[in-house]
């Protein structure tokens, strides 16, 4: 049974009509006005036997009120011509007709066309439902894949973070950081152009592959300090080359991975300083990618509020007049501006008692 809209001002038509189509959920307008106010009450109409000689609103202008809203666009549309109407048979298909039936009616052709198109916009309806189900399928199947992915990085930071304490939680905080920051810039002017949704999460989710290559350095290397000597901190800042080359290998098979390139982006850039002053090329300015960026001013604040030894740990306030004076120098100024605005999230982020990685006490 279908939800048909019977339109006209005929009467006798309108009851010749009604008395063919018995078995179905029958609704019944004079003209297109009624057909309208008909249409907006009655959601899920099937289809429509729509007469184009009315008084008040002649069916080319339902037709037209119908193509404005998309809501109608589901409901199918026979229209009704007499012989001699072929110019208007033409208009009213062009404005989203399917078929029309001529004046007088003939019950077993009216009776067929309404048939065929009933079953057309059953099969129609039927495909839509089933790529609803792929769709639906493929999404949750996604969703596993990067849950999976996900759970996977967050697995094999925890491991450098047994053997680094020094990073303790440093992942999952520069995660939620890197958001808080990204989501921000991306209403300032000078980013909201580079930072869409898509590449914010990407940049949150590679985050905490940026310091892998540390897996690859010796106890000496890998716990610098002021003691440590100078053959030792050299080999430590490999450990950008090495994350690099862990992944490079990757990146050569799928050159279009955008999560693979971005990775490889953070962890080749996160120590570049905005005046060419860091490692491992020199870059300066813009031509450090702005991931890289990003995350050197995260990584920086993290590292200064969070140490594994409590007692270097400097306040939040320190934190930020630390990155305020090196703005220009190891951060992008126009980063640290957005940065300001949004430290007291930082501060509830690595401090706060509801906060998932909260720096230990």
């Amino acid at each position: 049974m279908a939800r048909i809209l019977i339109v006209d001002d005929s009467k006798t038509d309108m009851i010749f009509i009604s008395s063919m189509l018995e078995e179905h959920e029958l609704f019944r307008a004079q003209d297109g006005i009624e057909a309208m106010e008909m249409l907006d009450r009655q959601s899920g109409i099937d289809l429509m036997i729509l007469d184009l000689n009315m008084p008040r609103m002649n069916g080319f202008d339902v037709l037209l009120a119908m193509q404005q809203h998309p809501k109608y666009a589901t409901v199918t549309t026979i229209i009704l011509t007499n012989l001699e109407e072929v110019e208007n048979e033409v208009k009213g298909l062009m404005l989203g007709a399917v078929d029309y039936i001529r004046k007088p009616l003939n019950i077993d052709a009216l009776k067929k066309r309404i048939e065929v198109h009933l079953n057309v916009r059953n099969v129609r309806k039927n495909v839509e439902k089933h790529n609803q189900i792929l769709e639906q399928m493929v999404m949750d199947r996604t969703r596993e894949l990067m849950n999976t992915r996900d759970m996977t990085i967050r697995a094999f930071t925890r491991l450098l973070e047994f053997r680094h304490a020094e990073t303790a939680n440093h992942s999952g905080r520069i995660q939620e950081l890197m958001g808080v920051l990204c989501r921000q810039m991306a209403v300032a002017p000078a980013f909201s152009t580079q930072l869409d949704p898509v590449r914010i999460m990407t940049l949150c989710q590679t985050a905490p592959l940026h310091d892998i290559g540390k897996a690859g350095l010796t106890d000496e290397a890998l716990f610098v300090s002021e003691t440590t000597s100078e053959k030792a901190v050299m080999t430590h800042q490999k450990h950008v080359t090495f994350g690099v080359e862990a992944l490079r290998e990757y990146l050569e098979k799928a050159e279009d991975n955008a999560f693979l390139k971005t990775a490889v982006e953070l962890i080749e850039t996160h120590h570049e300083h905005y005046d060419g002053s860091g490692y491992p090329s020199g870059l300066a300015g813009e031509a450090i990618p702005l991931g890289g960026r990003i995350l050197a001013l995260v990584d920086a604040y993290d590292t200064a509020v969070c140490p594994a030894d409590r007692e270097k740990a400097i306040t939040h306030e320190a934190a930020v007049a630390l990155i305020q004076s090196e703005s220009g120098r190891k951060f992008d100024p126009a980063i640290v501006t957005v940065f300001e605005t949004v430290a007291e999230d930082f501060r509830k982020l690595t401090h706060g008692t509801e906060a998932r990685f909260a720096c230990r006490g």
